[in-house]
C-alpha cells in the first residue's frame, strides 16, 4: 500500500472553510438536539407537575395520595430522562451518519441534500445500530475509568464514515476504524485534537451565554450543531485521504533552498 503525505492541519483548516460555505450541514445535529428538547420540556415538565400535585396533597393532609403522586411522577421524570437519552442515541447517530453523507458530497464538489442524505444513513441503520451496540458494549467492559472509553471512541473514529461512505457492515467498519487508526495514529490524533480544540472554544462560549433564559439554550444548540458538523467534516476528510493506505506521515513544509553566497 502507498505510504501517503497528510498535512493535518492544513486539512483541519479546508474542514473549517468547508463547514462556512455549507452551516446547512450542522441542520441534522441541531434538529435532533431540539427533539431532544422539545421531549424533555414536555414530558419532564408533565412529571415535575405531577410531583408537585403530590406535594399540594401532602399539605392537605392526604399523605397517602400525594406520596402516591410524588412517586409516580419521580418515577415518570426518571423515565422521561431515560427516553430522552435513548432517542438522542439513536437519533444522533442518524444525523451523524446523514452529515457524514453530505460532507462527503461536499468535500466532492457535489451538491449537498439534505433529504438524500438522511436516506442514506436511514438506508444503513442496521448496520449503524449494529456498530453502536458493540462499541457501546466495548466501552462498558473497558470502563473502569474514562481512559478505556476514550480509547475505544479513538478507535472507532471512523466507523460511521466506513459504513455510511464506504459501505462497510457494523463488524468490518470496526475492524477497518481499527486498521485506519493504528496505521494512521498522528494524522488521527492530530484530527481529534482539532475538534477538541473547536469544541473547548464552543464551551467557553456556552458558558458565557449559557445564563441567558431561552436564548442561551438556542445558541448553545446551535454551536454544539456546529461542532458535530465539523467533527464529521472532519472526520469523513481523514477518512478519505487515510483510507487503504499502509500508513500515512505528517507532512511539513519543505525549507527554503539555501541561496548561493553573492560575491563580494
Amino acid at each position: 500500500m502507498a505510504v501517503r503525505q497528510v498535512d493535518p492541519m492544513a486539512e483541519l483548516s479546508s474542514s473549517f472553510q468547508l463547514l462556512l460555505k455549507n452551516w446547512i450541514l450542522a441542520a441534522p445535529p441541531f434538529a435532533v438536539s431540539l427533539i431532544v428538547l422539545v421531549l424533555v420540556l414536555v414530558m419532564g415538565g408533565a412529571s415535575l407537575l405531577a410531583m408537585m400535585g403530590g406535594a399540594g396533597l401532602m399539605a392537605n393532609s392526604n399523605s397517602d395520595a400525594g406520596a402516591g403522586a410524588m412517586a409516580a411522577g419521580l418515577g415518570a421524570l426518571f423515565g422521561t430522562l431515560g427516553l430522552a437519552i435513548l432517542v438522542g442515541v439513536v437519533l444522533g447517530v442518524i444525523a451523524n451518519a446523514a452529515t457524514c453523507s453530505a460532507a462527503d458530497d461536499a468535500w466532492n464538489g457535489r451538491t449537498i441534500n439534505l433529504g438524500t442524505a438522511v436516506s442514506r444513513a436511514l438506508g444503513t441503520f442496521v448496520n449503524l445500530l449494529l456498530f453502536l451496540v458493540i462499541v457501546g458494549v466495548a466501552c462498558a467492559i473497558v470502563a473502569v475509568t474514562f481512559v478505556g472509553p476514550l480509547i475505544v471512541a479513538v478507535l472507532m473514529m471512523y466507523g460511521i464514515p466506513a459504513i455510511v461512505i464506504g459501505g462497510q457492515s457494523g463488524i468490518s467498519a470496526i475492524t477497518e476504524s481499527f486498521q485506519i487508526v493504528t496505521k494512521n495514529f498522528g494524522p488521527s490524533a492530530m484530527a481529534i485534537l482539532g475538534v477538541i480544540a473547536a469544541a473547548i472554544v464552543v464551551g467557553i462560549v456556552n458558558v458565557i451565554v449559557g445564563h441567558i433564559p431561552f436564548i442561551g439554550i438556542l445558541i448553545s444548540s446551535v454551536l454544539g450543531a456546529l461542532v458535530s458538523a465539523f467533527a464529521a467534516i472532519v472526520t469523513v476528510r481523514f477518512y478519505s485521504l487515510l483510507r487503504g493506505s499502509g500508513g500515512a506521515v505528517l507532512s511539513t513544509p519543505a525549507p527554503p533552498p539555501m541561496m548561493p553566497p553573492t560575491a563580494s
